[in-house]
């Protein structure tokens, strides 16, 4: 039985600062059951 793809995660405009450097800005995503995301930043 396949699982729907409800939404189990939401994320929206979301913005994190380590010792006064911008990390993540503005950030939104929505992630569904069964999905697999990766964040990659230098």
């Amino acid at each position: 039985m396949a699982f729907p793809k409800v939404e189990v995660l939401t994320v929206k405009n979301l913005t994190k600062q380590i010792d006064n450097k911008t990390i993540l800005k503005d950030v939104s995503l929505t992630l569904k059951r069964g999905q697999i995301v990766g964040l990659v930043g230098a």
